[in-house]
C-alpha cells in the first residue's frame, strides 16, 4: 500500500439561509390584528381587569399628587420651590446645577388639623 495524501471534504457547501418573508409578515400581521381586538375589547368593557390593573395611568386620569404652592425666580439661574406632596411641605432651591431639599416638614400647614 502507498501512502496517499488525504482530502478533506470542502466547509460551507451547504445551500444559503433564506428567511420565510410570508411567514413573518403573516405573523406579524396576526400580532397586530390581537393587539388591536385587545384594545377595543378593554375599551368597551368586554374584558374585565381586577381592580388593581385598572387604577393604571392609561385607564383615567390620576389623582394630583404634587402641588406647587409657589415658586419664586431668586435669580437669572436659580428659582425657590413651595411643594406639597402626599401632606408634607417642601421648599426646594433648583439652579442649574439640579435641586436642592432646603425645608421639610411633617404635616402640611394648608391642611385643617381635627
Amino acid at each position: 500500500m502507498a501512502p496517499t495524501q488525504a482530502i478533506a471534504a470542502p466547509l460551507a457547501t451547504g445551500g444559503g439561509f433564506e428567511l420565510p418573508l410570508l411567514r413573518l409578515v403573516l405573523g406579524f400581521l396576526f400580532c397586530v390584528m390581537v393587539a388591536v381586538l385587545a384594545a377595543i375589547a378593554l375599551k368597551r368593557g368586554m374584558i374585565n381587569l381586577p381592580a388593581n390593573v385598572k387604577t393604571l395611568a392609561w385607564f383615567g386620569p390620576r389623582p394630583r399628587e404634587i402641588q406647587v404652592r409657589e415658586a419664586r425666580r431668586v435669580s437669572t439661574h436659580a428659582e425657590v420651590c413651595a411643594i406639597t406632596w402626599r401632606g408634607r411641605d417642601y421648599l426646594f432651591v433648583v439652579g442649574p446645577s439640579g435641586a436642592v431639599t432646603v425645608l421639610e416638614t411633617r404635616e402640611s400647614a394648608s391642611e385643617p388639623s381635627p
